[in-house]
């Protein structure tokens, strides 16, 4: 590597603000986990891909200089020992610790996610599962590991364009900086143009794709190339970039709004305020940013990385000892996360990085030039020990201390006066049955049991008992009852439609009903002008298969018409900005699919089940059902008062379910022993069943 380009690693290593940097975002980031709060915290994440960017180019540049091609061993090894100890340490005892104190089923979910996590590859396994980073409704303690892996695969890559650029450089008697720099500015340049198209065409894997990533790695690398040139800048410059990039970046925090196209274009702001630290800062001292380069916020950045790591585990483990997320839980969440952290840093992650047996000769030199300490391996062993012991020690004791008593079992007080338009013997009878799931302090054996639970699983069960998404081909194997039936009925929607279905059998086919079953997976039933997925993908389909249900119902008028539908799809809907009212939307929606059913069609719309408690993140081995109970939001109150409204211009039948399963706004997650939602959402196939009387009652009563 040519002398033209000085040591950025060395300058960048001893740089405090940008260390205070680190420490600014691990606060933030801990704090809008905590409270969700401030809106654009997630932008957080791009302001460390930047700075890791221009830290990674500089000690690449840097081991070429030092080692020749031995600098693949060197950095892969350092890379090794910086980030894998704490990260295997923190997956190894979350699992552990999910097995122990949560239950066997969430257990085996968090494990999966450690297996990813481990392959350094969980980012992709978030992005196919559609996780809602953005939401962070996804209760894994993994889930911030997506944004370690998307830097792991990036160090698995950049190294060897690094190595190709100065090869071909060298051979050519020409600049390597100036060769670098095209380079970076190629990648960067067709990394953001990538990610603005994705970002809108598929905003959930592109917000977890590395592919998407890469401009802002490449922002950095670029600083990192420029450094030379960026420290020939006038002291007041830099002091002006370096405040500039502080105070923006905090202020774009607040100001960066849920559900804008990201990355791209909207990561760009965090990117370029980031780079503007990194480049005010360059061989200048920078204590004119005391925000920044003070002890404490060096100490944090130093220890950053373990404070995220632990952070998330923490703050969902701590959820079953406490009965409301109040100051005791964030207080205390703080505390064992540092508790946590600093047990880790001290005792795994620094003992590891500095450890002489694990570097390579060279590096060996150079530590016993710089008089840092070895650490041996008894201390290791001690260390692993400590972290262990430290944090199950703490959740143990948070156990005995805060469990609710099984004789109280933490009881909701029931409110058992049913809604007078629904009062009747069987509704009674039933809203009997959800006052004593509430009263309960115990859980029960379910059936199905945790395992068997969840959306994947609850989709191959509909699928087995009859039909999910009904396409032409399969009209007439999705028509159920017999055929020759006096009274026929249609059922659609989306997949609470299909939930209801196993109650709608129940019902309607031993009174002599044949049901013809229409729905689709995440197709609301509304009329809309376009269709996007849970996870923001655009879906033409949806209007296919609206299509499909219209041409149908010309051809085979039945007697009766079921639509149901989620109320989560206001929210799918709102984000593609349709309307800013969620019971303006539902009744809109819903008016104009009614509008089009046949006149001589009589309609009932069902309203969706409120969320409900998903069992497997509530149910814990130190908590009691009380925590399993949940109340329906005002999305949910709009979303009925739009549908409500909808079907009263249309002269259809609206059914209030909301006693089917809450005593006034107290909703159990299991009746019996029978868990009734599947996700917290989707009906189970067996709840569903439970409500057939209900059912026949509400859909043959004229």
């Amino acid at each position: 590597m040519p002398t033209e380009h000085p040591s950025i690693a060395r300058r960048a290593a001893l740089r405090r603000d940008l260390q205070g940097v680190r420490g600014l975002g691990i606060i933030f980031v801990v704090v809008g986990h905590l409270w969700r709060w401030p809106p654009g915290v997630f932008a957080m994440l791009d302001m460390f891909f930047v700075l890791s960017g221009f830290l990674i180019t500089g000690i690449l540049i840097e081991s070429f200089t030092r080692y020749g091609p031995r600098f693949f061993v060197v950095f892969y090894l350092s890379r090794f020992r910086r980030l894998m100890p704490a990260a295997v340490t923190v997956i190894v005892v979350t699992v552990g610790l999910w097995y122990l104190l949560i239950n066997s089923a969430g257990g085996d979910l968090v494990l999966h996610d450690g297996i990813w996590a481990l392959l350094l590859a969980v980012n992709w396994h978030f992005a196919a599962m559609g996780t809602d980073y953005f939401a962070s409704q996804h209760d894994s303690p993994l889930l911030h590991y997506w944004s370690l892996s998307v830097e792991e695969q990036f160090y698995a890559v950049w190294p060897l364009l690094v190595f190709v650029a100065v090869v071909v450089a060298t051979r050519r008697a020409r600049s390597a900086q100036r060769t670098l720099l095209a380079l970076l500015v190629v990648v960067t340049g067709g990394a953001f143009a990538y990610s603005l198209w994705h970002s809108v065409a598929d905003p959930t894997t592109a917000y977890f794709s590395t592919f998407d990533r890469t401009w802002e790695f490449g922002i950095g690398g670029l600083i990192a190339v420029l450094s030379p040139r960026l420290a020939k800048l006038p002291t007041w410059a830099g002091a002006l970039l370096g405040w500039g990039g502080t105070v923006g970046l905090v202020i774009t925090l607040f100001l960066l709004p849920y559900g804008v196209p990201f990355p791209a274009p909207y990561g760009l702001f965090p990117a370029l305020l980031t780079a503007a630290i990194m480049a005010g800062g360059i061989d200048r001292d920078t204590r004119y940013i005391p925000v920044l380069d003070n002890r404490v916020m060096v100490y944090l950045g130093d220890t950053s990385y373990s404070i995220y790591l632990w952070h998330l585990p923490v703050n969902l483990l701590l959820l079953p000892y406490f009965a409301s997320q109040g100051t005791g839980y964030y207080l205390t969440a703080i505390a064992l996360t540092i508790a946590s952290a600093l047990a880790c840093y001290y005792l795994i992650e620094k003992p590891l990085r500095y450890n002489r047996w694990l570097m390579t000769p060279p590096e060996r030199i150079r530590q016993l030039q710089r008089n840092r300490p070895s650490y041996d391996v008894r201390r290791l062993q001690l260390g692993w020990a400590a972290v262990v012991v430290v944090v199950a020690g703490a959740f143990t004791a948070a156990a005995l201390t805060a469990t609710p008593s099984a004789s109280s079992g933490g009881q909701v007080t029931p409110r058992p006066t049913a809604t007078p338009h629904l009062k009747s013997t069987l509704l009674e009878r039933h809203q009997d049955r959800l006052i004593t799931a509430l009263d309960r302090g115990t859980f029960p054996d379910f059936d199905p049991p945790l395992s068997h639970l969840g959306l994947e699983q609850w989709g191959a069960d509909e699928a087995a008992f009859g039909c999910t998404t009904v396409t032409a081909d399969q009209v007439d194997d999705c028509r159920f009852g017999d055929v020759g039936a006096r009274h026929s009925a249609v059922v659609i929607g989306d997949s609470y439609a299909i939930a209801w279905m196993p109650g709608i059998r129940a019902a309607l086919e031993p009174r002599g009903w044949s049901i013809q079953q229409l729905t689709a997976a995440a197709c609301p039933s509304w009329r809309l002008p376009s269709y996007v997925t849970p996870d923001g993908k655009a879906f033409p389909e949806c209007a296919t298969h609206h299509e499909l249900v219209r041409t149908f119902l010309q051809e085979h008028v039945p007697d009766l018409v079921i639509v149901a539908s989620g109320a989560e799809e206001v929210r799918n809907s709102q984000r593609q900005g349709f309307t800013a009212d969620p019971a303006l939307l539902a009744y809109q929606g819903l008016r104009a699919t009614l509008a089009q059913l046949p006149p001589a069609a009589r309609v009932v719309v069902l309203a969706p089940p409120p969320e409900h408690a998903d069992l497997v993140d509530c149910v814990t081995r130190v908590a009691g059902p009380e925590r399993c109970v949940s109340q329906p939001g005002p999305d949910w109150y709009d979303h009925v008062a739009g549908e409500t409204r909808a079907a009263d211009a249309a002269g259809a039948r609206y059914v209030q379910t909301r006693d089917w399963f809450c005593v006034q706004d107290d909703c159990p997650a299991f009746v019996g022993n029978t868990p009734v939602t599947a996700d917290g959402s989707h009906l189970t196939l067996q709840y569903a069943r439970s409500l057939s009387p209900l059912l026949a009652r509400a859909l043959t009563v004229r």
